[in-house]
């Protein structure tokens, strides 16, 4: 496998000989595994002398780590993301990633930014994502130290690259505007806390795709290991800097306070004037109608908003099916269990149409919202039969009658209600 020979190779050139040596075979096949990884993205150079790294290569050798920041630290040249790549390393059961564990890749096929827009990579840019394990102290990832550490991570990126300005809530913007990094943060929650995070963040370093900016050309010499090694020992210190100082400083590097804004909100585009950070982090604009409070939404509170409506709209659409409904229900002798059934897989509906809006931005249009909701739908019936097949003893067509015929003008009322409500549940729940 062409991963045994990444971990060997560095900048300075080792035989075929002396690397077939360390893996046991030939040199013969130490140059097919080279060419593999080349074909992989991993920059290897094969030279007469033999074998390695172009200097410029963010690998675990040539990256220096600072505390627990990059001290567990993967190489990679083609992942589908670094984000996925380390959440899958998370979850092994031999060696698990530990906090501050970092993922490089050298290329991603199936990159993301935020609100799932596509993270582009090309050649000269550094991708790398970090988990986060518990927050300042060892103490928990908090929903409140969760919502700052997109603005940490961007102090941290503004002070390791040297240059440019910080654009709320997640890029690094070069002196004409052009765009340099961006950060994506991903939360798997629990209740009030967070089990872990994973911290991404992608910087043009010597290439950029058309339109945007790279670091190169503002700072001629520098490598993606270099730049790697800094942004490590910045993340270090403010990853657990105190809320007010983390406020202060990206208030300090901002380019976005006091500046012309367009933000999105879930009534749409709002334009106004960029007046502030409130403490939680959340944009403060000056709109005609007065100060609207933009947060940097976490998939939490639509998850929570969602869950909400797809409550409420069902109570509304159940009058409509009190006469049609009891028959059949009484009939089958089910009664309440049919509902006591579907309650154990509102969460599970509720935390997926959360995912889906946040992740896809699906509340920008109704369509969209629909969508989503007819996921928590389907979710809703592949938990909620089961259920109240193991209550009611019932099976097959029986259970079918019982457990989704009477359901089916319920839901699709519920459906068309909560697409409706979600922008506005949103709107409170966020504040």
């Amino acid at each position: 496998m062409p991963e045994r020979l990444l971990p060997l190779l560095t900048t300075r050139p080792q035989t075929g000989d002396a690397l077939g040596a360390r893996l046991g075979v030939n040199r013969v096949t130490v140059n097919t595994l080279a060419r593999r990884l080349q074909e992989d993205g991993v920059p290897v150079q094969v030279s007469r002398a033999g074998y390695a790294l172009h200097p410029d290569a963010p690998a675990p050798a040539q990256v220096t780590p600072t505390g627990l920041m990059g001290a567990a630290h993967r190489y990679h040249g083609t992942v589908t993301s670094t984000q996925d790549a380390l959440r899958a390393w998370a979850d092994e059961t031999q060696d698990p990633a530990p906090h501050g564990a970092v993922l490089t890749a050298e290329r991603q096929t199936a990159g993301r930014g935020r609100r799932g827009r596509a993270w582009d990579t090309t050649h000269g840019t550094l991708v790398f994502s970090v988990l986060l394990r518990h927050g300042p102290g060892g103490g928990p990832l908090s929903l409140p130290h969760l919502a700052l550490l997109p603005l940490a991570a961007g102090v941290a990126l503004a002070r390791a690259a040297g240059v440019g300005g910080l654009k709320w809530p997640n890029d690094l913007l070069a002196p004409d505007r052009r765009k340099l990094a961006g950060v994506l943060l991903e939360a798997d929650l629990r209740g009030e806390e967070a089990r872990r995070a994973v911290l991404g963040i992608g910087v043009n370093v010597s290439a950029a795709p058309e339109g945007a900016a790279h670091l190169r050309e503002f700072r001629p010499d520098l490598t993606r290991a270099q730049l790697l090694t800094d942004l490590l020992r910045e993340l270090h210190i403010w990853l657990d800097a105190p809320p007010h100082e983390v406020l202060r400083a990206w208030r300090e590097a901002s380019v976005t306070l006091g500046q012309p804004v367009r933000v999105q909100t879930p009534q749409g585009l709002v334009d106004g004037t960029a007046l502030d950070l409130d403490p939680s982090g959340s944009l403060i604009v000056q709109t005609p109608a007065g100060p609207l409070t933009v947060g940097a939404a976490l998939g939490w509170k639509r998850a929570l908003a969602a869950l909400a409506v797809y409550v409420a709209a069902g109570a509304a659409g159940l009058p409509v099916l009190a006469g049609g409904s009891a028959g059949l229900m009484n009939a089958a002798g089910t009664g309440m269990r049919a509902s006591v059934g579907y309650l154990f897989s509102y969460p599970l509906a509720a935390a997926l149409v959360g995912f889906l809006v946040e992740r896809y931005a699906l509340d920008r249009k109704f369509l969209g919202t629909c969508l989503a909701m007819l996921a928590g739908s389907v979710v809703i019936y592949a938990v909620g039969l089961p259920v109240l097949g193991a209550l009611t003893g019932l099976k097959g067509g029986a259970l079918l009658t019982a457990g989704l015929t009477p359901f089916i003008i319920g839901d699709t009322i519920k459906l068309l209600l909560a697409a409706l409500l979600l922008p506005t549940a949103w709107t409170f729940i966020r504040k």
